[in-house]
């Protein structure tokens, strides 16, 4: 049986039913029954796994992982181009969706406490970039639709936002020897699946999460630093206390998320700059193939990061140490009567307003 081929962008690739009641795994796309459709959803797939914006870092937990070995067995057949290419991808393409299977089942009967891995279809793909060589793996969960032909419920594959999980995989071919340079995994959850990485994949995580929460941090509050605080101070103030907030309040990490909490809607009090600067400069971290834009948060290496020194004067600092709820309401700066400038604090401690309090000017 042959593989679909996406000639667009010269990838190939089989679509696997997966149904975990029934323990069946079925290839569901052939030659004949290709349509521009199945190519163009299928295109869309790879285009959304690797430019996800939500993914992390991973590698193989060692050389002999059963994955790891089927894909490197298909790929290279494809680049040497030999004559049982096509009988061999199905070959491997339906191991691998078997152990998919396995591996759900498993995972079911291990956590019997939480939602079972849902049904749904495995995509594997291969294809040329440039100069390199990538293959691509993504589940899809099925969905429920009303189908308006005949008014019948139907389940189907999601045409918009359709990769739930996926692991995108890059290889260079160099002097015949190829060597795998990327693994990307994404998940459409906040938190990567265990089942889909650990035991399917065999993958561990290139990155720890403290290590992710820490090189996050750091590199979003540089994006704020070097953006605005010398151009608009009181915004960076603002803008870093949400970053704080962000990071004190929310267990899982994923890029857009954060932006959203971060920036939202925010008006900047500066003309220097504006917010889609920020917003992209920060979206633009996806670039970084250092940077892990979904983790689970582990602040124990920034919690003295959020603390912050302000000199008042020669002789007086404020200090903030987290995140302030409403903090234009609780600190505000203003100029009295008189032209001084003047900074006013609310909600402070009955001590410490007992020790600065006028008599004078209390009943």
């Amino acid at each position: 049986m042959n593989t679909l081929n996406a000639t667009t962008l010269g990838i190939e690739f089989h679509v696997f039913s997966i149904e975990n009641q029934l323990e069946s795994v079925q290839l569901v796309t052939n030659t004949e029954s290709t349509t521009t459709d199945i190519k163009i959803f299928t295109d869309k797939l790879y285009t959304q796994a690797k430019d996800a914006k939500n993914k992390r870092k991973y590698l193989f937990k060692r050389e002999s992982t059963e994955v790891q070995n089927l894909l490197k067995n298909v790929l290279n057949k494809y680049i040497n181009e030999d004559q049982d290419f096509k009988e061999v991808f199905i070959q491997k393409s339906e191991l691998i969706a078997e152990r998919l299977l396995t591996v759900q089942k498993d995972f079911a009967n291990r956590y019997t406490g939480i939602n079972p891995p849902k049904d749904g279809c495995l995509v594997i793909l291969i294809s040329k970039m440039e100069d390199k060589w990538n293959i691509l793996l993504t589940k899809i969960n099925l969905e429920l639709f009303l189908d308006q032909d005949d008014s019948k419920y139907r389940t189907g594959l999601p045409d918009n936002n359709a990769t739930q999980k996926s692991c995108y995989l890059e290889f260079d071919n160099i002097d015949d020897e190829l060597t795998l340079t990327d693994i990307i995994v994404t998940d459409s959850k906040a938190k990567i699946s265990p089942f889909w990485t650990d035991d399917f994949l065999e993958l561990e995580e290139i990155n720890d999460n403290q290590s992710n929460t820490f090189h996050a941090y750091n590199t979003i509050e540089k994006v704020l630093d070097t953006t605005l605080k010398k151009s608009s101070s009181g915004d960076y103030v603002k803008l870093r206390n949400s970053l704080i907030g962000y990071f004190e309040t929310k267990s899982e990490f994923k890029l857009e998320e954060m932006v959203d909490y971060v920036i939202g809607d925010y008006q900047l009090e500066s003309n220097n700059v504006t917010i889609e600067t920020i917003k992209t400069k920060l979206y633009n971290l996806t670039d970084n193939k250092h940077f892990d834009t979904a983790f689970t948060i582990d602040n124990s290496r920034i919690k003295n990061k959020f603390k912050k020194t302000y000199k008042i004067s020669e002789k007086i600092d404020l200090r903030t140490n987290s995140y302030i709820e409403d903090l234009k309401e609780i600190i505000k700066a203003r100029t009295n009567e008189e032209g001084e400038k003047v900074l006013e604090i609310r909600n402070i401690e009955d001590n410490v307003f007992e020790m600065f309090k006028e008599e004078s000017g209390e009943e």
